[in-house]
């Protein structure tokens, strides 16, 4: 990969991996559907698995909201670049950003539950951070108040500016 902001964002992750085995990021291609459902399965859309409803009705509500997100981030953000955390071979996240403009934008970040505690959330925000601070832009990201993923962002200083229904505005600016 190369040096921050060199080849439309790259982030570098293989300066503190050797504990956690060998992290990359990849483009992301029409062959990463099935693991983009799981994560969003797994994540936002795990109160939909939970409602009761019979699961081939959860299964329709799922593949409609993954179209309308699809089309919202399209829509709001058409210059994101969206990539697969890779552990190794394996795939196990998928990190979203706009660098288009001021400021960047975090538009999605997931892991897989079988890898979620290990650090790699915070370490990829640690990585934008350090590549958005080499480009003097800050990151905003918005979150639901109620999603666990709040306390990541709070760790990893990101403040709350501004409050909109449900979500939080959040941001993070270099020093």
């Amino acid at each position: 990969m190369g040096e921050p902001g060199s080849d439309g964002g790259s982030l570098r992750l293989e300066d503190r991996t050797a504990s956690r085995g060998s992290l990359s990021l990849r483009d992301e291609d029409e062959g990463d559907s099935a693991l983009v459902r799981h994560l969003f399965e797994t994540g936002l859309g795990a109160p939909l698995l939970a409602c009761g409803l019979p699961p081939v009705a959860v299964d329709q509500l799922i593949a409609q909201q993954l179209v309308a997100r699809h089309r919202d981030h399209d829509a709001s953000h058409p210059l994101a670049r969206h990539q697969i955390l890779m552990d190794g071979p394996r795939p196990v996240g998928r990190l979203s950003v706009d660098r288009a403009g001021h400021p960047w934008y975090l538009v999605d970040l997931a892991v897989l539950p079988s890898a979620r505690g290990r650090g790699l959330a915070s370490e990829l925000l640690a990585r934008l951070q350090v590549e958005a601070r080499a480009a003097g832009e800050a990151i905003e990201l918005h979150v639901a108040a109620d999603n666990p993923a709040l306390r990541l962002y709070l760790r990893n200083d990101f403040v709350i500016t501004t409050t909109e229904g449900p979500d939080l505005r959040m941001r993070w600016a270099p020093a």
